[in-house]
């Protein structure tokens, strides 16, 4: 009888006690705490705010076709450089180049261009002066018909706005050959997503989260317009790697064509890298379509870019940033006003500018908010 008692007792305990539970995430919820897309813009620009010195390199594969049996794959390297004054990019890219019709004889080809026959690029630009030098060692260049193929042409120019920002410079106007889409600068914009989106008023916060790779991302989404354009925008942002972009989908219409898609992409940021405590992109995939001006064909293609280094608010002195160290001896210069006509010409001899007769035209001032070599052109005086 007591043990028929003794087991009730147990009995009315189980039956009463609550089961113990291991409280679960709910898929596409992550962190009960709900922001704002304010607050969430904000946390990208935190992140991106302590990459304004950095250096990287960026490697990129884009394979595309425009057409049936119309393949091409090309290749880009860039190093890039930034500080708070200064912004400098070092390109290569090779592969099935285009060459156009004036250097042709009225026919668009294409060639497998090497990669020891790459076309080069060196732009850096300063509060001051803004320099590009450009050389080709293949029939390309024959389009351009200015110096000497073997030696390449650098250009020097007037900073139009002295309050002009060159990182800004050039993660705008460099944003495929930089992967500047990365660090949050989109297609057309002039300036990083958070500061662009937090301009437009139809700028919308998802309700729920969404899964990439694993994390429960927050989505913004915003349409804008600029003149017969249309840009819509979707991006996920990933609160476990500093809330970069995680994901990018990108579509461009023309007003004037009703649904008639100028542009899609999609990017999606398969892997981050941690330097010096700060999270940044480290391998990225892009698909892609284009028409930029119908009836030519539609080109779809798919990018594969990795960053192969990195370094955060690195010593630019030892890693030689923002120096025109590159510049081949005779290189033709040019000085092209702020109406972006040519002023003044002359050749690259020792690290100085000269006229054909070897006489010094300018003599370079070097100072820490300029380059090595070619920062501050001060004229020469003639006797």
């Amino acid at each position: 009888m007591q043990l028929l008692f003794a087991i009730f007792l147990i009995l009315l305990v189980a039956i009463g006690a609550p089961a113990a539970t291991t409280p679960s995430k709910p898929v596409g919820d992550g962190e009960s705490k709900a922001l704002t897309a304010s607050q969430i813009l904000q946390e990208f620009a935190k992140t991106q705010d302590r990459l304004m010195s950095c250096a990287y390199t960026v490697t990129m594969e884009d394979a595309f076709s425009e057409g049936p049996g119309r393949t091409r794959k090309l290749h880009y390297e860039a190093h890039v450089r930034t500080d708070a004054t200064r912004a400098e990019l070092r390109l290569c890219r090779w592969g099935d180049m285009t060459i156009p019709p004036n250097a042709t004889r009225g026919k668009v080809q294409h060639a497998p261009f090497s990669r020891e026959k790459a076309e080069y690029r060196h732009d850096l630009w300063t509060a001051q002066t803004n320099f590009t030098y450009r050389f080709w060692d293949t029939p390309y260049w024959a389009a351009h018909r200015e110096g000497d193929p073997r030696r390449g042409v650098l250009k020097v120019k007037p900073t139009k706005d002295s309050a002009s920002d060159p990182r800004r410079t050039l993660m705008a106007g460099q944003f495929s050959a930089a992967a500047c889409y990365l660090f949050g600068y989109l297609r057309g914009e002039k300036d990083r997503c958070d500061v662009v989106l937090k301009r437009d008023p139809g700028l919308r916060l998802r309700e729920r989260r969404e899964q990439v790779n694993g994390v429960a991302c927050w989505v913004l989404e915003a349409r804008r317009r600029h003149g017969e354009w249309e840009k819509r925008y979707a991006l996920w942002f990933d609160p476990e790697h500093g809330y970069n972009l995680a994901r990018i989908h990108t579509r461009i219409d023309s007003i004037h064509s009703g649904n008639n898609a100028w542009g899609e992409s999609e990017i999606r940021i398969v892997e981050f890298s941690q330097t010096n405590g700060v999270w940044t992109p480290a391998k990225a995939e892009e698909d892609y379509i284009q028409c930029p001006n119908p009836p030519a064909p539609k080109a779809a293609g798919r990018v594969r870019i990795r960053v192969t280094a990195m370094h955060v608010n690195p010593d630019h002195e030892a890693l030689k940033s923002f120096r025109l160290d590159d510049i081949r001896e005779g290189a033709q210069v040019t000085f092209v006003g702020e109406d972006g006509r040519a002023t003044s010409r002359g050749i690259w001899r020792s690290g100085r500018v000269v006229d054909s007769s070897g006489e010094v035209l300018v003599n370079p001032s070097p100072s820490p908010a300029e380059p090595h070599g070619a920062a501050k052109a001060q004229p020469v005086s003639r006797p």
